[in-house]
């Protein structure tokens, strides 16, 4: 959980974040793990920005799931197979979104 102010010249440019996340992660017996994060993180702009007649407010809200087998390996590093969607709601638009996305990444875990 964190909350972030920035203030900036521009009232448009000045902002509050908060931000909440929560995830589990779970080892079984034979090297696969699985996890999975929910992040939800909302935003408030001081004043309208730019054309735009609204004060921007978004709402952001991600599921990441997550799997690795340890004795699977690449170059000596566990593959991770990570996929995410992603939702913004905005004030503004032009800001609102749907994603989806899947990445193989290499790690390390100690």
């Amino acid at each position: 959980m964190s909350s972030t102010r920035r203030d900036a010249r521009a009232e448009g440019s000045s902002l509050i974040t908060g931000n909440q996340a929560v995830g589990i992660d779970h080892r079984i017996r034979g090297g696969l793990s699985l996890g999975a994060t929910v992040t939800r993180t909302r935003t408030w702009r001081d004043a309208a920005v730019g054309f735009f007649t609204v004060v921007q407010k978004d709402a952001r809200a991600i599921l990441t799931l997550r799997a690795l087998h340890s004795r699977l390996k690449l170059m000596g590093f566990p593959p991770v197979l990570e996929i995410a969607q992603e939702r913004q709601e905005s004030t503004i638009p032009l800001q609102r979104y749907e994603t989806d996305r899947a990445a193989i990444t290499l790690t390390r875990r100690f």
